[in-house]
C-alpha cells in the first residue's frame, strides 16, 4: 500500500545508475591523431576520473533538495547533467518540466554585452517570450537594485554585481524547477537574505528546487531533504538536519563557524573585531581575478540553446519548453510523460 501510494507522486527528477567518466591529461595530439588515422591502438590508455559512479535518486515535484559534499565530490556534475549541459556516460536522468539553471557567477553571460543585452540573451535561452522579457526587466533590475549600471558591459561588473543579476532573472521568470549552484556565494549578508526569501517563497508555490551550498543554514532553511556526495557516489539521503550531522561529524567540521576541527589559529579573531592598524600587511585581503565562462549570443536560436556537438557523444537539446530524457543508451531526445 504505501509503495503504491510513493509511486503515484509526481517525479520532477530522476536519476537512475548515472554515471560520469573524465578523461585526464592531453585529449588530442599530432601522434595520437597518427595513431588513430592507422588505425592503432593507444600507447598507453589514458588516466581517468569517475566524477560520478551509479547515481541513483528520484526528486519529487514541488520539493526543496540539498547537496551537500566536498570540493569534487560530484555536485556540480549531476546538476549540469541534470540541466542538460553535460552528457553523461552512462546511466539515464529524466527531467520534467521547465528547468531554470544557475550554475555559476556569471555562467550564461557574455562580458562584451551589456546587463540589459544579457538578460534578453539569458532569457531567450529559456525560452521565454521576448515581450515577457520587456515586461519584466524592470522587475529583474529593481530586485538586483543595478538599475545604474544596467546599461553597462558586464565586464565591467564584479562577481556580486553578476550574481546579483543571474539571481534576479531566475526568481522573475517562471519555471517548474530551479537549480541554484552555490550562487550566493559572493553577495553581501543583506542580498543573501532576501535570495533565500524568494526561493523559499518558490518553493512555497510548489516549485521544486535543487540547492548546493556549504552554508549549513541557509541549507537547513531552505531544503527539507538532502542528498550526501561522496568521491561521486551517494553516501546518505534523509532529512536536512540527519544528513547535514553526519556529514559534519565524519569530515570534522565545526558547526560553529564551518571551519575544519583543529586548523586555524589557536586564538583566532575575527578580523572585524581586529584594529586596522594592529593588523600585519599579510592579513590584508588580496583582490584575485577570476576568469568566468562565457556564452556566444548566437547560440541563442529559437529560444533552444545547444550544447556544442562533439564526435561520438549524443547530442542533448536543452529546451524548457519540453519534458527532457537526457540518456547515454538512447541518443535521442524523448518526452517523459
Amino acid at each position: 500500500m504505501g509503495s503504491a501510494t510513493a509511486s503515484a507522486e509526481p517525479v520532477a527528477v530522476s536519476v537512475t545508475g548515472l554515471r560520469k567518466h573524465y578523461r585526464l591529461g592531453e585529449l588530442r595530439s599530432l601522434r595520437q591523431t597518427a595513431r588513430s588515422i592507422l588505425r592503432q591502438p593507444p600507447e598507453t590508455p589514458a588516466p581517468g576520473l569517475e566524477a560520478l559512479s551509479g547515481v541513483d535518486l528520484t526528486v519529487l515535484r514541488g520539493e526543496a533538495i540539498g547537496l551537500v559534499g566536498t570540493n569534487g565530490s560530484g555536485k556540480s556534475t549531476l546538476l549540469q547533467i541534470v540541466v542538460g549541459t553535460t552528457l553523461p556516460s552512462d546511466g539515464e536522468v529524466r527531467v520534467r518540466g521547465r528547468v531554470l539553471p544557475l550554475l555559476a557567477v556569471g555562467h550564461g553571460f557574455h562580458p562584451e554585452l551589456t546587463g540589459r543585452e544579457n538578460v534578453t540573451l539569458f532569457a531567450s535561452s529559456l525560452g521565454i517570450p521576448r515581450a515577457t522579457i520587456e515586461e519584466q526587466m524592470d522587475a529583474v533590475t529593481a530586485f538586483a537594485e543595478l538599475e545604474q549600471h544596467l546599461d553597462t558591459p558586464v565586464k565591467r561588473f564584479s562577481s556580486g554585481m553578476v550574481s546579483r543579476l543571474s539571481f534576479s532573472i531566475a526568481v522573475q521568470f517562471p519555471a517548474d524547477i530551479y537549480v541554484f549552484d552555490e550562487v550566493l556565494a559572493v553577495v553581501d549578508g543583506e542580498f543573501q537574505e532576501r535570495c533565500i526569501t524568494e526561493i523559499k517563497r518558490l518553493h512555497a508555490s510548489g516549485r521544486t528546487v535543487l540547492f548546493v551550498s556549504h552554508h549549513r543554514a541557509q541549507v537547513v532553511e531552505v531544503c527539507q531533504r538532502v542528498i550526501w556526495l561522496e568521491k561521486g557516489t551517494v553516501r546518505q539521503i534523509g532529512p536536512a538536519a540527519e544528513v547535514l550531522e553526519a556529514y559534519e561529524r565524519a569530515h570534522g567540521v565545526q558547526e560553529s563557524d564551518g571551519r575544519a576541527a583543529g586548523t586555524g589559529p589557536p586564538h583566532w579573531t575575527p578580523p572585524f573585531v581586529t584594529p586596522l592598524l594592529a593588523r600585519s600587511p599579510v592579513d590584508r585581503a588580496i583582490p584575485l581575478t577570476t576568469s568566468q565562462p562565457t556564452a556566444d549570443p548566437r547560440s541563442v536560436r529559437r529560444g533552444c540553446a545547444r550544447p556544442s556537438r562533439r564526435s561520438g557523444a549524443s547530442h542533448v537539446t536543452t529546451s524548457p519548453l519540453s519534458d527532457q530524457t537526457f540518456s547515454a543508451r538512447c541518443h535521442s531526445r524523448a518526452r517523459a510523460y
